[in-house]
């Protein structure tokens, strides 16, 4: 209505005697509305909105795995995730979805998520890999669990090349937040759909309580008996997508190796550089040690531990140069960690296969090295010692010898006799 009297003014400006009812007014504009498609992005998303309409710069992808897009969003569902620790054995609360889809072939891998760090993208991407292969690039914003320094690591690991986003362009990685409209709205019939706006959540609390219930503190409304649990919904949501990509029959061709994928998962967890002491190693206030550490390395020794996401109480140790050390263990587990027994087994399989071997081998070397000193030094004496002269030479230098004798006693008679007559 502030519209219609808005544009009598207008045109009452011009022509004082203009007229026209709203229900003309209405349908005109309605027309105007229709006729014009900057005119409809412009009233239903304003400026922003003419702004993403520009070309996005991206190019059409040509191959299978060539550029996967990666992105996080809040789930439309209200689950229920189990909690022992609770009288009712669950709490009901919204989770993430942590996706991945391949540009090329369409298809996608949805995981539901406590939060988005670095360590949970990794094992999305991680089960997107196991089930698609390996990618060419990854597609992200700038979140800081894609930026880090963790998610960065595990792409240099597998060669695969990371493309950000620019701040605020969305439609960059558009595959993907289409992918996540689309998976909402097939699951919208489930029970603990909660709608993707504030006036559709609002409508659908609203259908199952009443204004009493607003002040209850509970997460939602709806029946919790009616609601999924977590694992449930992600049943749901694999179901949904193996039945949507048929199998992922289309990556069959490109699936890794048992081994190669050994080989990815073991850069899933963080990775360190520290120094071998004496009692082991310090990572996250805690003191790892392995009877395989002393194998390869010595105190001082500086190796790469990577953090086990499945067990905080364990990390695998790596050389400088990659090479794999074994896995260590946290010296405060008990129990878990080496008993006596192990640790005297292990002591004695060290001796019997490394050290012993080590030490024998230095024997002999230094059974050798003296060996050989000891020749060399009867080399040099016997080049030392003068040579032995035949009879008839012997005969001649004890003649000559005694004869300088003679000759030095007559030179003192000689002497004496001068000195007597003078």
């Amino acid at each position: 209505m502030a519209s219609y009297r808005y544009y009598l003014e207008l045109e009452r400006a011009k022509n004082p005697a203009f007229s026209v009812s709203y229900s003309i007014f209405n349908r005109r504009a309605k027309a105007a509305i229709a006729a014009d498609k900057q005119l409809q992005i412009f009233l239903k998303k304003g400026k922003d909105g003419l702004l993403q309409r520009y070309p996005v710069g991206v190019k059409a992808k040509e191959y299978v795995n060539a550029e996967w897009q990666v992105d996080s969003t809040k789930m439309d569902f209200m689950v229920k995730v189990r909690d022992p620790k609770t009288k009712k054995g669950y709490v009901v609360r919204r989770k993430n979805l942590s996706a991945v889809i391949d540009h090329f072939s369409g298809s996608a891998v949805a995981q539901l998520v406590d939060k988005t760090d670095s360590t949970q993208q990794i094992r999305v991407l991680y089960s997107a890999i196991c089930k698609m292969g390996m990618p060419d690039k990854i597609r992200s914003d700038n979140g800081s669990d894609y930026a880090s320094k963790h998610y960065q690591q595990f792409l240099r690991a597998n060669k695969i090349e990371p493309v950000f986003c620019t701040p605020y362009e969305g439609r960059q990685k558009g595959k993907i937040e289409r992918f996540f409209g689309v998976l909402h709205a097939a699951l919208d019939w489930l029970p603990g759909y909660i709608g993707n706006d504030l006036a559709k959540r609002q409508r659908i609390e609203a259908q199952n309580a009443s204004k009493k219930d607003t002040l209850s503190g509970q997460a939602t409304r709806i029946p919790e008996e009616d609601l999924l649990f977590e694992d449930e919904l992600q049943a749901i949501i694999d179901h949904t997508l193996r039945e949507k990509y048929n199998d992922y029959k289309g990556h069959v061709p490109y699936c890794l190796s048992a081994q190669e994928l050994a080989r990815v998962y073991s850069h899933i967890g963080k990775t360190h550089q520290r120094t071998i002491h004496a009692y082991g190693i310090d990572l996250n206030n805690k003191t790892f040690t392995s009877a395989h550490i002393w194998d390869k390395c010595a105190i001082g020794d500086s190796v790469i531990v990577v953090e086990n996401p499945d067990n905080p109480h364990e990390v695998t140790l790596y050389t400088p140069a990659g090479e794999r050390i074994g896995a260590a263990s946290c010296t405060s587990l008990g129990a878990e960690c080496m008993d006596l027994e192990g640790f005297k087994k292990a002591k004695k399989d060290y001796k019997a296969q490394t050290l012993n071997p080590f030490l024998n081998l230095v024997k002999k070397s230094q059974a050798q090295a003296r060996a050989h000193k000891k020749q060399r030094a009867q080399d040099l004496l016997a080049l030392s010692k003068p040579a032995k002269l035949p009879p008839s030479e012997r005969a001649y230098q004890d003649a000559r010898a005694k004869l300088m004798e003679d000759l030095a006693r007559l030179r003192e008679l000689e002497a004496l006799r001068l000195k007597k007559s003078s």
